[in-house]
């Protein structure tokens, strides 16, 4: 996602959203040393808090979260949503970089 916003640039307009699936780890300094070394760049936001907390926006947004030989296996669903937060497309797993970025600049000029 790092690489996407890097290729978009500041012409097209993305915020990135990450929800934890780890909130026991992902402590600020965590969430800090893992965007330097995926080069995402703000905006973004990463939803943390509780395993409790969270639970509800994993099960609205199809996240699934297991315990996997010392660390968890999670699906990596990636939605994009238009400027009024409707949600226009949806991937089950990490496309291709160049249909990210087709679906994004298509999405900016609605």
């Amino acid at each position: 996602l790092g690489g996407v916003q890097k290729d978009l640039g500041s012409g097209v307009p993305l915020t990135l959203v990450v929800v934890t699936v780890h909130p026991e780890a992902d402590t600020p300094a965590a969430i800090a040393t893992f965007a330097a070394a995926h080069g995402l760049m703000q905006p973004y936001a990463w939803l943390n808090g509780t395993k409790s907390q969270l639970a509800g926006v994993w099960a609205d947004y199809g996240i699934t979260v297991q315990p996997a030989a010392g660390d968890l296996a999670h699906s990596a669903v990636i939605y994009l949503l238009d400027r009024r937060g409707n949600l226009r497309v949806e991937f089950a797993d990490v496309p291709e970089t160049s249909w990210l970025e087709g679906d994004i600049t298509l999405l900016a000029k609605t």
